[in-house]
């Protein structure tokens, strides 16, 4: 809610302050691409999402959803608790404090490295494509999508296919 995503990372189980860094630097391109989204959506109407015809998960179960309406079943230093989803959360004691489970929500510190070391290269791709959507140069949300997708593969030295596929 907070807009903190620096600080999300210290919600999540890690084994090393490495893994940490790799949470940060990952949740650092969040704010980014919510100004990218949120500059898409004003200009054209949607977002870069609806561009491509993706759908991200359906979070309104979550909406009012509160810590204390959670009933978690605590084993040892592990818990699990059922969410509206259907699927559940699973935490981990670490210091005295509760965490998330990150691997059991499917995050791959292999995967969360290589991409923290793309963070750098995908967050000047996203400030380009935010700056050309704002300046007018882009005209579309499909237009903004084709030019994230083809700065994002420059930036990690990936010829992208013509026409932005």
């Amino acid at each position: 809610k907070t807009g903190n995503f620096a600080a999300a990372a210290d919600l999540f189980y890690t084994s090393s302050e490495q893994e940490k860094s790799l949470l940060v630097a990952v949740f650092g391109l969040a704010p980014k691409m919510k100004q990218l989204q949120d500059a898409c959506q004003a200009k054209f109407g949607k977002g870069l999402d609806a561009a491509v015809g993706a759908q991200g998960p359906d979070l309104g179960g979550f909406k009012d959803l509160k810590p204390a309406d959670l009933q978690f079943k605590i084993e040892g230093d592990s818990a699990e608790a059922p969410l509206p989803t259907g699927q559940s959360i699973k935490l981990k004691q670490k210091d005295g404090k509760w965490l998330v489970d990150g691997a059991s929500m499917g995050m791959n510190m292999q995967a969360l490295g290589m991409a923290a070391a793309m963070a750098p290269a995908l967050s000047k791709a996203v400030d380009e494509v935010t700056a050309d959507i704002e300046s007018g140069k882009l005209t579309s949300a499909e237009a903004a999508m084709a030019a994230f997708q083809q700065k994002a593969a420059a930036a990690m030295g990936l010829s992208p296919k013509p026409g932005g596929g």
